[in-house]
């Protein structure tokens, strides 16, 4: 964190993990969200966030924002059952960001990381090639790995963002040929990486479900007609009413052995709009971490209850 005991300059690492403001220091060193209408980079920008703070703050903001644009997809017709998909696994699209944080050059630039969402794709541009043993040839192969970063990278370990190294991409693509989506594409230059998600046919032509796209905060009837319609989310709200549960628990009161992928997503969804809350927010990823409902929350179980 600083150059030596007797020079308590802040390194990079310092910088980015402690600093209140490190784009003080390090301009580039942040992310740029935009939605852009469309397929084609002249579109509209319908959603904008410039993302600043700590490696932390600044992975939890995008966390939430890829959230809150992954909508579901409902499919009535292939079974008599709906079946759910989302247009793109959040596993993957953490891991493929959270791969851009860590590998990203701080040297010769003050470009930040772009995550750039079209109605199509996802593009997520990267400040910094090929490093060490990886080429452009042998780029996400197993096997074949190097950090230009190695303190960052053992630094987003110890918060919680990352649990292996080395394997990001290979468990990104698993997760996207499980959910449908063709795998992620990579453009590598000497100074740039370029990764493209796309979304997947079985969710092209199906009916987009906004049950957990809260569109306004101007009331209960809002709350409970678009933001969590979901029974599911409604049935969480009202686990987590009485005490503080963690997801093992919820899936458990729920009738399930573990944790789904859907249920994970969902807590995501209710974190985001503010119906739940997080009871160590410092430590998102925490082993400990559980999940409270608000006040907004508990107004949309007390109107659940009376209706």
């Amino acid at each position: 964190m600083i150059v030596s005991p007797d020079d308590p300059t802040p390194t990079v690492l310092g910088v980015l993990t402690l600093s209140r403001k490190p784009q003080d220091f390090i301009p580039g060193a942040r992310i740029q969200f935009l939605r852009i209408q469309g397929i084609s980079w002249g579109g509209p920008v319908i959603d904008e966030l410039r993302i600043d703070g700590t490696l932390a703050k600044q992975l939890e903001q995008l966390d939430q924002k890829l959230s809150s644009h992954n909508r579901v997809q409902v499919d009535f017709s292939s079974s008599p059952t709906e079946i759910r998909h989302y247009r793109y696994p959040i596993a993957a699209l953490q891991q493929l960001t959270r791969n851009a944080v860590m590998h990203r050059s701080y040297e010769g630039t003050n470009a930040p990381i772009m995550v750039y969402w079209f109605d199509d794709r996802i593009e997520i541009i990267n400040a910094g090639g090929p490093y060490g043993r990886v080429t452009a040839e042998n780029f996400g192969k197993p096997g074949f790995a190097d950090y230009r970063n190695p303190n960052i990278a053992e630094t987003m370990k110890v918060l919680g963002f990352v649990q292996r190294l080395g394997v990001g991409i290979q468990m990104a693509q698993a997760d996207l040929a499980e959910n449908g989506n063709p795998p992620a594409e990579f453009k590598i230059d000497l100074t740039t990486i370029i990764c493209t998600v796309r979304e997947g046919e079985r969710t092209r032509n199906i009916k987009v479900s906004d049950k957990l796209v809260d569109k306004s905060e101007s009331g209960v009837e809002s709350g409970v007609e678009s933001g969590v319609e979901s029974e599911l989310a409604i049935q969480i709200l009202a686990i987590i009413a009485g005490n503080p549960l963690g997801k093992a628990e919820i899936a458990k009161r729920l009738g399930k052995s573990k944790p789904s992928r859907y249920l994970n997503e969902l807590v995501v969804h209710l974190l985001q709009r503010g119906f739940v809350e997080y009871t160590i927010p410092g430590k998102p990823n925490s082993r400990m971490q559980k999940y409270r409902i608000t006040a907004k929350g508990r107004v949309i179980v007390d109107h659940k209850k009376s209706s």
